[in-house]
């Protein structure tokens, strides 16, 4: 944050304003009838919007969801799993509904108190459908932008998780592949959540090269229209359906993994001096970029994205092109965004050298400019993202901020405008002013994060280095 030029104590400024604007609400157990348009509504919208991101349920999921809406409610796991699906459906479909408004909660209020009315037993049971519960719930404060919330749980998910794995010796096949699935989804979110706060972590890590990969073959999708003519649809016509989708969520779920892994192992060029110093180690960089194309290399068709090698060969113009420089699957475009925040912070330490010491030689310009190149490739993918990525939106903000915030660090620093169009980046900064007001100011932190970035841009806007477009910033 120093670095940065921000308070030291800045990342504590985020948690207070984002514990101080509300709490979870707990209710009392209570019954509620949910309309049959409501919980198809519901369904399609966290099949479309929430399961791809974390796919955390197999084939059969369907007929589970409308046996148990249809029946009493009583206060269960297995009730409590529904009614926070239908809760966060019904959020996103608002926020979809609503044109881009900022999602709110109140739709989704009566589904998600009578889910909380479970939550003691969801903390006591030794169940995969409690872990999954507590997932879910992450996953709910995740739609609306609480990342606070959604960490508790995510970590209390982590814990129970840890705890079905030690007694999963004996279970059939189809418990283990939902376990392997709640162990997978819950180990990225975590990894999504907890750097932002620089929590602990709960040991999940300890357990990847011991868990088997989620069958790639089978996933639960859910299609509204799928055997079933529009209005006359009933919940027993609606089945689990297998289609290119669940490919597609598939190769991404895989991808995503792999991707993880690799920005656990390291993420940094850094190494220790003799006499103690931290200093840039380019050939870890080089090497740490090798492994990250190679894993851009075997990505399957269904979720590869293209990359630009050399933004100054496809002009400004194609970079801030709105969206269209980016893949058009949301899923793609993902792991795009997350190709490029790799390459960012492999890079960073080069630049950070250059503004320490004042100079660079021909290989410190090189990786300088890849940083640059990253960074501005970066900006129309993850601005796509922070729009289509509901459950993610928090963290693609705050991946929004800190690269920004680096990118105009380095800008700064005479001894680096050299090695970058200054120009093209003034344009990329104008671009990440163009997030969409509503969906940030649903969230105390989110609207912390924001100001702030516009009050540096704003700053740095009058320095004859940083040309900052205004038709764009504008837009």
């Amino acid at each position: 944050m120093d670095i940065l030029g921000l308070p030291a104590n800045f990342t504590r400024q985020l948690r207070h304003v984002e514990r101080a604007s509300s709490s979870p609400r707990l209710s009392s157990a209570r019954l509620y009838m949910v309309t049959h348009q409501q919980a198809l509504s519901a369904l399609a919208a966290f099949s479309a919007h929430v399961h791809i991101w974390y796919p955390i349920f197999r084939p059969g999921f369907s007929e589970q969801y409308f046996r148990v809406i249809s029946g009493p409610l009583i206060p269960s796991p297995e009730s409590c799993l529904t009614l926070l699906v239908t809760a966060i459906g019904l959020v996103v479909h608002s926020s979809i509904n609503n044109a881009g408004e900022a999602q709110s909660e109140h739709t989704s209020d009566p589904y998600f108190e009578a889910a909380i009315a479970s939550l003691p037993l969801v903390l006591t049971d030794d169940s995969i459908a409690s872990a999954q519960c507590l997932i879910l719930l992450s996953i709910y404060y995740c739609c609306l932008c609480r990342p606070c919330h959604a960490l508790d749980y995510c970590l209390i998910a982590s814990i129970k998780v840890q705890n079905c794995l030690q007694n999963a010796a004996n279970e059939d096949h189809e418990t283990n592949e939902r376990l392997i699935r709640a162990y997978w989804v819950v180990l990225l979110l975590e990894s999504e959540l907890r750097v932002q706060f620089s929590a602990p972590e709960s040991g999940l890590w300890r357990l990847d090269d011991e868990i088997s990969l989620p069958d790639s073959r089978t996933t639960w999708h859910f299609d509204i229209d799928t055997g079933s003519p529009g209005a006359t649809a009933t919940p027993s016509s609606m089945v689990s359906t297998t289609s290119a989708s669940t490919d597609k969520v598939q190769s991404y779920f895989l991808a995503e993994i792999a991707m993880r892994r690799m920005l656990h192992r390291c993420n940094t060029a850094i190494r220790r001096t003799s006499d103690g110093k931290i200093s840039y180690a380019p050939g870890i960089a080089v090497e740490l970029e090798l492994q990250l194309d190679e894993w851009h290399k075997y990505l399957p068709d269904l979720v590869r994205f293209e990359i630009e090698k050399d933004v100054a060969q496809s002009g400004s113009d194609t970079q801030l092109d709105g969206m269209d420089s980016s893949d058009s699957c949301p899923l793609s475009n993902f792991l795009r965004v997350q190709y490029h925040c790799c390459k960012i912070s492999i890079y960073w330490p080069a630049i950070y050298q250059v503004i320490n010491e004042g100079s660079h030689d021909n290989q410190l310009s090189d990786h300088c400019q890849r940083f640059w190149n990253s960074y501005i490739q970066l900006v129309p993918s993850i601005m796509a993202a922070f729009q289509e990525c509901i459950v993610n939106r928090w963290t693609l903000y705050a991946s929004i901020f800190m690269t920004t915030m680096a990118a105009l660090k380095g800008s700064l620093s005479s001894c680096l405008q050299d090695t970058v169009d200054m120009t093209q980046l003034g344009q990329s900064f104008a671009m990440t002013r163009t997030a969409e007001r509503r969906m940030i100011e649903i969230s105390p932190s989110l609207t912390l994060l924001a100001d702030t970035l516009a009050q540096k841009l704003a700053i740095e806007s009058n320095s004859p280095s940083v040309v900052i477009t205004s038709d764009v910033a504008e837009h």
